[in-house]
């Protein structure tokens, strides 16, 4: 609420126009939505649901490079098409393996990740 009232212009562009007790509703909907739909893909829900998701959405930034949406948007797409060829020549059960094992090489050789720059301190 404080924000609407800080800035009405942009409140209005990132609610769509809605009012806020509207707009809460629509994003509190939202993440339940996309749970029926994951409920109804995989067939049973549990505490631990989102883990591997969570895990691989933050390889996918660091492989980008932390603080570069660019960077994100690449790494997941490569984190994709790492698991994609990995299932395809090897063993489906372990593509989750995959997945972390690029993330412990590129935290070993490239900390910032692919797009991600140094951070300088000065001092």
């Amino acid at each position: 609420m404080a924000a609407a009232q800080a800035n009405p212009a942009i409140h209005f562009i990132v609610t769509f126009g809605h009012r806020p007790a509207y707009s809460t509703g629509e994003h509190g909907g939202t993440p339940q939505l996309a749970g029926i739909m994951d409920l109804l893909y995989y067939g049973v829900i549990d505490f631990y649901i989102g883990f591997v998701a969570g895990v691989k959405a933050f390889t996918a930034a660091v492989l980008g490079g932390i603080g570069s949406l660019p960077g994100a948007m690449v790494g997941g797409l490569l984190i994709g098409l790492i698991e994609t060829f990995w299932s395809a020549y090897f063993s489906i059960e372990y593509k989750d393996v995959a997945a972390f094992s690029v993330l412990v090489i590129v935290l070993i050789f490239l900390p910032t990740g692919i797009l991600g720059r140094p951070e300088i301190e000065k001092v």
